[in-house]
């Protein structure tokens, strides 16, 4: 399918180099043109102001899209009171908004990490509430009783009931329109499931996914293929710790326990899996899981750390790399979460934007497309790169929406930019100051396009000077053999970056200098018999 894109942003840094209309080629593909440039029909809006925790674990779900009812749902937390839960709810074609403010407003207790359900007949939302600051407490749940743009809701259910020391509650709608949440609690110890009517008015059954301890993974429901997977492991950070599962198609009968057979990916000697920090699972309209998560470098000390997202896709089969299948050797890539729909599937993940460190790095959303139900998976496009704003904490809506072909994600802009969302809640144990929620839209679709290719040879470094993690950035205006090569001032060459037959077009590089001394160094760019030369400084 051809698209008539009618706003169409591309990273300016790129307008600013490459404006050359000397060829030109229809091509079609899962989001990379065949000369490398990288394109996205996309569109954000500010949604509400609110606390940061609101966005801060994967094991929430604040945005969420029904593709029946064609709406989206998203739920965030108020700054002051941080209690308080408020909905925002839009139709897919984001027309217009209904901003539901104080939706939730501490009735059982105050609120937190919150999750929007995009239900049949109207929206939902659901949530662990403490008991008394800052105690876990128990499990709630609300319904828009008015339907779907009407901001009727009724009061809020204890669906706990009591207190069970909840921290994560998350909801799905069922095939038969019930709704079964997923609690995970402390004490007792476990995964629990409140399977209700549609209403929320009467428990239908209650009992253990699995009564022992264990760490939550992911929840997800399927309606169009009928069944449920609940996915939780033994112990919390390791690359060999055991996933189980089991599966449900009514929210009252479940299967036994199985064992998920994955094959890890171990790409470093210390690997660890943040699990709050980047594991998700998603069922597919085959009815088949997708599990993604972040796997991190942990012998790197430095924040962010070198980290690679992976995708298992069938058991028994070896993880898929997502983040790092455009030539880079490594990546600093985390916060994954993951959507299908139809034949497709979609991850998002954050990348650093420059090389610094700690509360100086910014950061960059990407996203990976499959057209294959997660098995292969195509060139990874950066979704913010036009964004002069700090961006953080991206949650995308576990459904795609196939008829407008785009994912729906929710992400956070930070209203102090000194200070790193990831940083602050991973590792820094900080206060949570007030971010501006902004729900962005992402072309996902394969599509028919115009590539324009360059007039002539470029090179360009980004940043520079680098602290340790740089990007090289080359044009060949028709195909060839390269070498590109790193050079010390006295002429002597260090590096060989980059080698070997390369198409027309725009290629990226990524370029790790931690062997290498403070400096300047120079990078070379040979093609076809042309050459040119960019000076790199390396600052420690």
């Amino acid at each position: 399918m051809k698209f008539k894109l009618v706003v169409l942003f591309v990273c300016s840094f790129m307008f600013a180099q490459y404006p050359y209309l000397i060829q030109k080629k229809i091509i079609t593909d899962a989001g990379l043109s065949s000369s490398g440039l990288h394109y996205s029909l996309y569109q954000a809006t500010i949604i509400d102001s609110g606390d940061m925790v609101g966005l801060a674990l994967q094991n929430q779900e604040c945005v969420s899209f029904n593709p029946i009812v064609d709406a989206v749902a998203i739920t965030n937390r108020n700054f002051n009171p941080t209690g308080i839960l408020n909905v925002h709810t839009a139709p897919g074609d984001l027309s217009f908004w209904q901003h539901d403010y104080s939706v939730y407003s501490q009735q059982l207790g105050p609120g937190r990490y919150p999750t929007a359900i995009a239900g049949s007949q109207g929206p939902y939302i659901s949530f662990p509430w403490l008991t008394s600051m800052p105690a876990w407490g128990g499990a709630g749940a609300q319904f828009c009783s008015g339907g779907w743009f009407s901001g009727i809701w009724d009061p809020p259910v204890d669906i706990g009931p009591g207190d069970q020391k909840c921290q994560t509650v998350i909801g799905k709608e069922l095939s038969n329109g019930n709704m079964c949440f997923i609690l995970y609690s402390t004490d007792p110890y476990g995964l629990q499931y409140r399977t209700y009517n549609d209403s929320l008015t009467a428990l239908l059954d209650s009992g253990w996914v699995t009564p022992t301890p264990c760490y939550y993974w992911g929840w997800d429901y399927n309606i169009n293929a009928g069944i449920g997977y609940v996915f939780y492991v033994d112990h919390y950070i390791s690359d060999s710790m055991d996933i189980f599962y089991r599966t449900t198609t009514d929210g009252i009968s479940w299967s036994p326990e199985q064992m998920y057979n994955i094959v890890w990916p171990n790409p470093y000697v210390n690997n660890y899996i943040r699990l709050s920090r980047g594991c998700q699972a998603v069922v597919t309209d085959n009815g088949d899981p997708l599990l993604v998560f972040a796997n991190m470098n942990g012998d790197d000390p430095d924040y962010p750390q070198y980290g690679k997202i992976y995708v298992s896709h069938t058991e028994g089969q070896p993880c898929v790399e997502v983040s790092s299948t455009f030539g880079m050797p490594d990546t600093q890539a985390f916060y994954s979460t993951i959507a299908t729909a139809g034949n497709m599937a979609a991850v998002t993940y954050l990348t650093p934007r420059n090389s610094m460190q700690d509360s100086m790095a910014w950061h960059d959303i990407h996203i990976s497309k499959s057209y294959d139900n997660g098995i292969t998976w195509g060139i990874p496009e950066n979704i913010t790169s036009w964004s002069n704003q700090r961006v953080s904490l991206p949650q995308l809506a576990k459904r795609l929406d196939i008829t407008r072909e785009r994912a729906y994600i929710l992400y956070a802009i930070v209203r102090l930019p000194s200070r790193d969302m990831d940083l602050m809640w991973a590792y820094d144990n900080g206060s949570s100051p007030s971010v501006y929620f902004n729900l962005l839209y992402a072309s996902v679709g394969v599509e028919e396009r115009e590539v324009e290719f360059p007039e002539k040879i470029s090179l360009n470094v980004f940043p520079n000077p680098v602290v340790q993690h740089s990007r090289i950035i080359y044009t060949l205006p028709v195909s060839g053999d390269i070498s590109l090569k790193l050079f010390s001032v006295d002429g002597r060459m260090v590096k060989i970056i980059d080698q070997g037959h390369k198409a027309a077009g725009l290629h990226i590089v990524s370029f790790n200098t931690n062997e290498f001394a403070s400096g300047t160094y120079f990078i070379i760019l040979e093609c076809n018999n042309e050459c040119l030369t960019e000076k790199l400084v390396l600052v420690k």
